[in-house]
């Protein structure tokens, strides 16, 4: 398979995304940082979170071009090793909140493609434009919608948000529920998520961020993957990002209820074929 089409851009014009996308190799991926909200920067980089993506991306072209990555177990358990060895050269001892992000990876094997993902990527996979794998979750969804009720409800203020947002994530750095993210932490358990599908019964996958799947499984700009796959026929990935802007504008001039704590996230989505 090979790139076929690719779309990014930042949720907020004042900040630089947090999003990385890419292929190398036999490796096709999506990057999403979570972010801090605080610009927290002990590690080299703008923050980091930055500082994280930007590691895991120049990894991820670094095995790509070795041509020697056989599956996601070896692959996710080398960057953890890697990225682990990396945070230890550095003074993280005034660290507040270890950064984190979600990864969906596409790995073509000799007669198969695996799909995988740590944390809230979303993989599908297609055969003639018809969806039959869809990789994806709706834990960590679920648990910021019911932390934002939380919030409205006690009138948390920033500062509290804040704290509950980063004791979730810790909780999912160190992998004590069924979906983990992905960190570099000495404490980390990664919870890989991977499906091997014969490439015989594969046309297209599409890897995306949960910015980009809001427009599935939040906005219903498309009633599901197969009717997405359908608009692409006659628009392109950018076409599907700025819908997405498109509503949210609108949302924002609604002012319904907010189920997220950003109305607009950073976005990053390939296309192979």
């Amino acid at each position: 398979m090979k790139l076929f089409d690719k779309a990014e851009g930042p949720g907020s014009p004042t900040k630089p995304s947090e999003d990385r996308l890419g292929s190398s190799g036999n490796l096709f991926w999506v990057i999403d940082g979570a972010s801090d909200f605080s610009d927290e920067s002990t590690l080299p980089g703008k923050s980091n979170v930055h500082w994280l993506v930007d590691y895991v991306q120049e990894k991820l072209q670094s095995y790509g071009k070795e041509g020697t990555c056989d599956g996601s177990e070896s692959l996710f358990k080398r960057l953890h090793h890697d990225a682990r060895r990396e945070i230890e050269k550095y003074d993280t001892s005034i660290m507040k909140n270890h950064p984190c992000c979600s990864i969906g990876v596409a790995i073509t094997l000799e007669k198969e493609i695996e799909l995988s993902r740590v944390g809230d990527a979303t993989l599908v996979a297609y055969l003639n434009d018809e969806s039959f794998v869809e990789m994806c979750t709706p834990f960590f969804d679920q648990r910021e919608e019911n932390a934002v009720r939380e919030s409205l409800f006690n009138h948390y203020s920033r500062d509290e948000i804040m704290e509950r947002i980063f004791e979730r994530r810790l909780e999912y750095i160190k992998g004590v529920h069924t979906e983990s993210v992905f960190s570099g932490h000495p404490q980390a358990k990664l919870k890989v998520h991977s499906k091997k599908i014969p490439l015989d019964r594969v046309s297209a996958v599409l890897a995306c961020t949960d910015g980009f799947s809001r427009a599935v499984n939040d906005y219903g700009i498309y009633s599901g993957w197969n009717d997405l796959s359908k608009s692409l026929q006659s628009d392109g990935l950018d076409q599907v990002v700025q819908n997405i802007r498109r509503h949210e504008i609108h949302l924002a001039e609604q002012k319904d209820r907010p189920k997220k704590f950003k109305k607009s996230d950073d976005v990053a989505v390939i296309l192979m074929k």
